[in-house]
């Protein structure tokens, strides 16, 4: 038997990389987890990708054909943007501009010849507040470019769609578009305009068309009305607690010390951030809560409320905040897979139909509390889960415990209406909020009935 010479023999090729097999095995599986985790990034996009031609589907056809003619008069004015031509009006405003021009010019005659020096400054004020309302439309029109095609625009994804229609038919030069001015019969008539503002004498106002269809009446200087903008320091103020909240549970997991979580202060800032749902927030904070909705520039990683609902595989199970489905005031139409009520099934189309009344401003059942409660609750929800990644904590630990906390939630919540009701209840008192039980004074009295009959039937002597 021939000896091998061990001094000849070569060493482990994982020593001669200076790794042990368990670092071998460590970074081995390092590496298949991140070709999985960019596989299902992967995946993610293309999923979103095709959802967004669902989230379109769900549009009314006269929404989507205005959208249409918008963005066609978008491009062509983008255009002209981008190769710096001056602005330009429609011609609609020329044209009505013309108009007041020759009436004031008439009465600034008739004023001369009467030699009536009052009535001839009246008419130069008129002139002049033309000129100057002139030059505001202009001004409200690069406002529009700037806000819409200006590469580094600002403007958040949760403005009215409605509005931009508005402000593009308006401010693009629009073959369709129709400019006039009240007169005093209007006025008195009590004419107002989309907004529910009562007409002004000679103020121009601009006919567009609704997303319905339906012609409406605009002040010529309205278009980017609530258009507002991404607030940069806000989403960076709450970027940098988040990360403070993770920093100091890491610190604190280091020093093998449990800490409580302060979620005290992360509701305060929550709360000073989104404001409070008793009618003293301000429109800044409103608008933050659409913008922490729909922008998924705020936190810098493609991620937003809003995808999140839409990606959300069960729905109707989420449950931010205690939030109700039934509570909602929603009504979908009956789907072919409903029987009595739209919500007998939840489709692909209903969640759409949902998640569209949560989040849409112009949805005719939005509601901004509702949309604030949810809002606060998700962005509280990754501040808590920050800190406690940064505990050390199993990630995924947190989230079963809360599903099982509502649904644990849910099922107490029927159970003890279920009992409130079986008593005659018409009300009952449930984690210190009162909610209906189902029941009617009607119902009581049958259920009283019924029970008295059952009771006469199983004990005869009782009738004795």
């Amino acid at each position: 038997m021939k000896t091998q010479n061990i001094e000849k023999m070569k060493a482990s090729p994982l020593k001669q990389l200076g790794k042990t097999p368990q670092e071998h095995m460590s970074k081995t599986k390092d590496m298949t987890d991140s070709g999985l985790d960019i596989l299902a990034g992967a995946q993610d996009r293309k999923g979103w990708d095709e959802m967004q031609m669902d989230i379109k589907s769900i549009e009314p056809e006269l929404m989507r054909r205005r959208k249409l003619k918008d963005q066609i008069l978008r491009d062509k004015e983008r255009r002209d943007f981008d190769s710096n031509e001056s602005i330009k009006l429609s011609d609609a405003y020329a044209k009505v501009g013309y108009t007041l021009v020759k009436k004031y010019k008439e009465e600034l005659y008739e004023a001369l010849s009467n030699e009536d020096e009052q009535a001839q400054k009246v008419v130069n004020r008129k002139l002049a507040s033309l000129a100057e309302n002139l030059n505001s439309v202009r001004n409200s029109v690069q406002e529009f470019y700037e806000d819409h095609f200006k590469a580094n625009s600002l403007l958040s994804k949760g403005v009215s769609a409605q509005q931009v229609s508005f402000a593009t038919q308006m401010y693009c030069k629009n073959p369709d578009l129709v400019v006039v001015y009240a007169v005093e019969e209007d006025v008195l008539s009590g004419y107002t305009d989309y907004y529910g503002e009562a007409v002004a004498v000679e103020q121009q106002y601009c006919i567009v068309e609704d997303f319905s269809g339906n012609p409406v009446m605009i002040s010529v200087l309205e278009g980017n009305r609530d258009m507002y903008l991404r607030n940069n320091l806000k989403a960076l103020e709450y970027i940098n607690f988040l990360n403070e909240t993770h920093e100091a549970a890491v610190k604190a997991n280091k020093g093998e010390k449990a800490v409580k979580i302060d979620l005290g202060g992360i509701n305060y800032k929550i709360d000073s951030m989104f404001g409070y749902n008793d009618g003293t927030a301000s429109k800044e904070q409103d608008e933050l809560v659409m913008m922490f909705c729909h922008d998924s520039e705020v936190l810098r990683d493609g991620s937003s409320f809003r995808r999140h609902l839409y990606e959300h595989p069960n729905i109707e199970n989420l449950n931010y905040g205690g939030f109700d489905w039934d509570s909602m005031e929603f009504n979908a139409p009956i789907g072919p897979e409903d029987t009595n009520h739209w919500a007998d099934e939840i489709s692909d189309y209903d969640k759409l139909l949902l998640v569209d009344a949560l989040i849409n401003v112009d949805n005719e059942f939005f509601n901004m509390n509702l949309l604030r409660t949810l809002v606060k609750e998700y962005y509280t929800y990754k501040i808590e889960n920050s800190w406690w990644k940064g505990m050390g904590y199993p990630q995924g630990k947190l989230d079963v415990m809360r599903l099982k906390q509502n649904s644990l939630k849910e099922a107490r919540f029927k159970k003890e209406k279920a009992a409130a009701a079986e008593s005659g209840m018409l009300k009952f008192l449930f984690d210190g909020k009162v909610y209906p039980t189902g029941m009617t004074p009607a119902k009581v009295k049958q259920m009283e009935e019924d029970r008295s009959k059952a009771a006469n039937k199983n004990n005869p002597e009782l009738k004795k």
